[in-house]
């Protein structure tokens, strides 16, 4: 009974130690906030938006207005997830986007939208692995 007790102590010792050798650090394999302006990131989400605006039955072009969100999972590849507010422009779909385009004045209410975009570039392009938007 007694050499039990003394392992459970050294147990609760080293767990002790170990959790204040990392306080508040990342947890391996957890969604982690990025910056939206990094390359991959940009990149990741112009993809989601262009699957969206294919997606989307109408004749105008979404944009995004403002990421609220963007973060980053490791998952046998990447998984970009991002929560955004989406506009319609007055774009039309089939033209080409220039930044008239861009700054268009929004022709419909916002959205806000999530994406999943999967990278895994072994495999080819990424995938849009999720698309939910509400207005």
């Amino acid at each position: 009974m007694m050499w039990s007790s003394a392992a459970l102590i050294v147990v609760l010792a080293l767990a002790t130690a170990c959790s204040a050798a990392r306080p508040g650090g990342p947890i391996v394999g957890a969604p982690t906030g990025v910056n939206v302006n990094t390359p991959e990131v940009r990149e990741a989400l112009k993809f989601a938006v262009e699957e969206f605006n294919t997606m989307v039955n109408g004749e105008y072009i979404f944009k995004v207005g403002r990421v609220i969100k963007a973060q980053t999972q490791i998952v046998e590849g990447i998984m970009y997830r991002f929560e955004v507010e989406m506009a319609g422009t007055n774009c039309r779909k089939g033209t080409e986007v220039t930044p008239t385009c861009d700054n268009a004045e929004p022709a419909s209410r916002p959205y806000t939208c999530n994406f999943e975009v999967w990278s895994r570039p072994w495999l080819g392009q990424p995938i849009v692995y999720k698309a939910f938007c509400k207005q």
